[in-house]
């Protein structure tokens, strides 16, 4: 049993009304689905346009109890929601309890892309990616369970914007930020294949990140950690990008000071 949802986004944001109103795929209708359709094997939500997005509403009414619900779901092998406006414990507590309850099925791929802005026009995703990481820090291989469970899980966290970001932030996120925590997640997570995959890299600069995916199938744990994608995007300055969507304030991963430097630079 399969359940397929298609979007176009670029149309459904760039004209003066839109055609479909993607909040109505909130909580309640994931709660619904879990509980009415329990043999559910795969989900998909997708974007049907053709268009590079810089600016798209994330599903507000998606939180961490959509996750909760889906990963109850012991048949589900595949599954691709968002843009979501999720916090990086969100999706902690998502893979703890995917963990812990396991399944039917011997590998659970999930993709969870994150919505929304920070009030400097930055993606949420690269706080929430860094807040996440660092939760799983702070937890062992064992107390985590991915590992040793009957299903392995394969985390997909996406950003769904094509903006590029300031080479001078992205040069101290990636030395101060994203480096550290990746390097404690994999000494503390041996069972584990990590990968980044990201745009324009030189050195400690970057044009974009696309996705961080983490796997604990056998067969992966080969990977680079870096994965250029430079000839699959594009993108453009996030300076470009004014969106009307933001809402709310940086996340905790983003200090004020990093605010003050993005306005200045």
């Amino acid at each position: 049993m399969k359940l397929y949802i298609e979007i176009d986004h670029y149309t459904n944001e760039e004209s003066h009304e839109r055609y479909v109103d993607p909040f109505v795929y909130g909580d309640e209708f994931w709660e619904a689905v879990a509980q009415y359709c329990p043999l559910l094997e795969a989900i998909e939500m997708l974007d049907s346009s053709d268009q590079p997005l810089y600016n798209m509403r994330p599903i507000d009414t998606m939180t961490s109890r959509t996750l909760v619900a889906l990963a109850d779901l012991k048949w589900l092998r595949q599954c691709t929601i968002g843009p979501a406006r999720l916090a990086g414990n969100d999706i902690f507590e998502y893979l703890c309890r995917a963990s812990s309850t396991g399944g039917h099925v011997a590998e659970r791929e999930f993709n969870i892309s994150i919505g929304g802005h920070e009030s400097n026009r930055l993606a949420k995703f690269y706080a929430v990616v860094v807040v996440f990481l660092k939760l799983l820090a702070e937890t062992s291989e064992e107390t985590l369970g991915a590992a040793s469970c009957s299903m392995k899980p394969h985390l997909h966290i996406t950003n769904p914007y094509n903006s590029k970001v300031r080479q001078i932030w992205a040069e101290g996120y990636m030395r101060d930020e994203l480096k550290p925590v990746l390097a404690v997640v994999r000494e503390k997570h041996p069972s584990m294949a990590i990968e980044v995959s990201i745009g324009g890299r030189n050195g400690n600069k970057f044009n974009l990140i696309r996705g961080l995916s983490l796997t604990w199938r056998s067969r992966s744990r080969r990977r680079t950690l870096f994965r250029d994608i430079d000839g699959e995007t594009t993108g453009r300055d996030s300076d470009s990008d004014v969106s009307i969507y933001s809402g709310g304030g940086s996340d905790d991963s983003m200090g004020d000071s990093e605010d003050e430097n993005m306005e200045e630079n």
